[in-house]
């Protein structure tokens, strides 16, 4: 949830329908199934989290973690590809470190195993059809579907025996939802985030729990020679032709060709990664890390009680009045009417 990570669509919107924990996904138009969430009218960011914003919502605890599954969503490959870098500037390029002296240099290990190789894996997580979300925009019936789980990505490492391990932190909006305690980790000047979704698959839940991800593609960052390259500057700056690398790899990793906001955001992330990094082992804070995190779990109340019937009937309702409409039989009336005349008329069977 970075200052300049564009605002999620529906943090903007007032939810105007019910996509809570006990709601059935339901079938969208291209015949993926995900949970609907509808957005009604523009909302100013001060209401985000707000009864106003989302009034339906089975309590306020739901509500607030439906909203970070919203800030939690997408851009992950910048997100991922600035973690890289910054470990890369800050703790494995030679010429970044001059800043640090004679200090020992510091490198990543698991237990006592050195990490020979990390960067991004690129694959499909296994995500269930509750756990995905569509936005349905009232005004002009136009759909967008959230994150992918079949295009993901997370973070590999690999120690020089061979030993491979995963990190995950992209999973919250899909309602995978483990979290740390992020304040042993955090400097004062750091924002204030008590939790932080993180998923750490060593060799113990390899071995006693259900892969999670089919791996497709991997591109290192370590040992990849434009990159090392690219953030030899990352103290004194980045020349036009290091940000022209970073940029080439977003494009490889991401398959699209960047857009310019998708260089100010990568751009963003990247510094504020290896001003993060540098203040960790210049001020040495990474010695009083604790040896294991601590871990919680934010599950929703009633996940899976009562399990309510009433998107599945508006998605149906949405499909026969959109019939409707184009063979002219509903006149001017808007989907937005559509949705409050359906409204009404749930509501009134289900009181009866």
């Amino acid at each position: 949830m970075h200052k300049d990570k564009p605002m999620h669509p529906a943090t903007l919107h007032k939810i105007v329908n019910t996509p809570n924990p006990n709601v059935h996904p339901t079938q969208l138009p291209d015949g993926s199934v995900a949970k609907a969430v509808i957005l009604g009218d523009p909302q100013p960011l001060t209401q985000i989290g707000a009864p106003s914003w989302w009034p339906s919502a089975l309590s306020d605890n739901v509500r607030g973690k439906m909203m970070r599954r919203f800030l939690r969503e997408g851009y992950l490959p910048h997100i991922l590809i600035a973690v890289c870098l910054g470990l890369l500037a800050e703790v494995y390029t030679t010429t970044s470190g001059l800043r640090y002296g004679k200090q020992r240099r510091v490198r990543l290990r698991q237990h006592t195993s050195p990490i020979s190789d990390f960067g991004i894996a690129y694959g499909s997580a296994r995500v269930t059809a509750q756990d995905k979300l569509a936005y349905l925009y009232l005004s002009d019936g136009s759909m967008v579907k959230g994150q992918d789980p079949d295009n993901h990505y997370w973070l590999y490492f690999t120690t020089v025996r061979g030993q491979e391990f995963i990190l995950e932190c992209g999973m919250f909006t899909f309602n995978m939802s483990q979290i740390i305690a992020s304040q042993p980790y955090l400097s004062a000047n750091d924002p204030s985030m008590p939790f932080v979704p993180a998923f750490f698959r060593d060799r113990m839940i390899q071995k006693n729990t259900p892969e999670l991800h089919r791996e497709r593609k991997r591109f290192s960052v370590l040992r990849n020679p434009a990159l090392q390259r690219a953030v030899a500057n990352s103290e004194t700056g980045f020349t036009a032709q290091d940000l022209q690398a970073i940029t080439s790899f977003f494009q490889t990793v991401s398959g699209k060709i960047p857009s310019e906001s998708d260089k100010d955001v990568l751009q963003a992330f990247m510094l504020h990664s290896c001003r993060a990094f540098a203040d960790v082992i210049e001020s040495g804070r990474w010695k009083g890390f604790p040896v294991e995190p601590v871990l919680a779990i934010e599950a929703d109340p009633g996940e899976l009680d009562d399990i309510d019937d009433s998107s599945e009937e508006w998605w149906q309702y949405l499909q026969n009045w959109k019939k409707m409409k184009k063979s002219g039989k509903v006149g001017e009336e808007t989907m937005r009417q559509a949705f409050l005349d359906w409204e009404r008329k749930n509501g009134r069977k289900k009181r009866s």
